[in-house]
C-alpha cells in the first residue's frame, strides 16, 4: 500500500464526486485518535488517498469511531457532521476543504473569448499576440488573424493585442463571447527597416549587402 497521506496548507484543485467512494466499506474501532491517525486506517482498508490541512481540522479534535461494513462517504460525512468542513473526490484521492471552497468551485465557471484581428484596410493580421492583462495568459492570432482564448472567470478583465507597427489595443471584456478588434498603424514606431527574408533588423545593425523597399515603392 503506496503511503500517501499528504499534509499542505494552501491547494486549489477542480474535482469531481466518484461512484467509487459508496462501494468501499471498512470496519473501524477507534478510539480518541487523531484524524491522521483515522484516515491513515481507512486509507489502508481501502485504495484511497488523503489530503488534508492538518490546522483546518484541529477542530476535530480526538475522535472515537466504531463501525461495521460502511462505506466510506459514510464515515466521512460522520465524523465531520456538524463543522464547517467536507469532502470532495479525485480519482483516488479523497480532499478534506472547507464547505466553502466547494461552493466557490461550484460558482467559478471559465469563459471563452474567440475573434478576429484586423487592420483599418479589413485585412486580417496574423501573428498578433493577444494577452490579459495582468496575468500571463495569452495566446497569438492564427493565418485569418483569429484567435480564441479559456480563461477563469474574474470581476475585471482585459485583453492587450500588440503587433509590430500597430498601436496595442486594450479592451474590457463585458461579457460577449466575441471580441473583434481593429488595429491601427503607429506611425511613432515606423522606422527604416532592413528585411532578410529571416528576420527584420535595425538599419544600423546589419552589415552587408541589403536591398531597401520604401513603402511609396509598395
Amino acid at each position: 500500500m503506496k503511503l500517501c497521506l499528504l499534509f499542505i496548507c494552501v491547494f486549489t484543485l477542480t474535482l469531481s464526486a466518484s461512484s467509487f467512494a459508496q462501494q468501499e466499506r471498512v470496519s473501524l474501532d477507534l478510539k480518541n485518535v487523531s484524524v491522521k491517525v483515522l484516515l491513515d486506517e481507512i486509507q489502508k482498508q481501502t485504495s484511497w488517498c488523503f489530503l488534508f490541512n492538518p490546522e483546518q481540522t484541529k477542530q476535530l479534535g480526538k475522535l472515537s469511531l466504531r463501525v461495521e461494513n460502511e462505506t466510506v462517504e459514510e464515515v466521512l460525512n460522520r465524523i465531520l457532521k456538524d463543522t464547517d468542513l467536507t469532502f470532495k473526490f479525485k480519482n483516488d484521492l479523497i480532499m478534506i476543504v472547507p464547505k466553502n471552497e466547494v461552493e466557490d468551485d461550484k460558482s467559478k465557471k471559465d469563459i471563452r473569448i474567440v475573434g478576429q484581428v484586423t487592420d483599418n484596410k479589413k485585412l486580417p493580421l496574423p501573428g498578433v499576440t493577444v494577452i490579459v492583462k495582468g496575468l500571463t495568459i495569452g495566446t497569438a492570432t492564427d493565418g485569418n488573424g483569429r484567435y480564441a482564448l479559456t480563461l477563469p472567470k474574474t470581476e475585471k478583465l482585459s485583453l492587450l493585442f500588440s503587433f509590430i507597427g500597430m498601436k496595442t489595443r486594450e479592451v474590457a471584456y463585458t461579457g460577449k463571447d466575441t471580441i473583434n478588434v481593429v488595429m491601427q498603424e503607429d506611425s511613432e514606431t515606423l522606422e527604416d527597416v532592413i528585411v532578410t527574408g529571416y528576420a527584420t533588423i535595425d538599419r544600423g545593425s546589419y552589415v552587408g549587402a541589403v536591398t531597401q523597399i520604401r513603402a511609396e515603392d509598395i
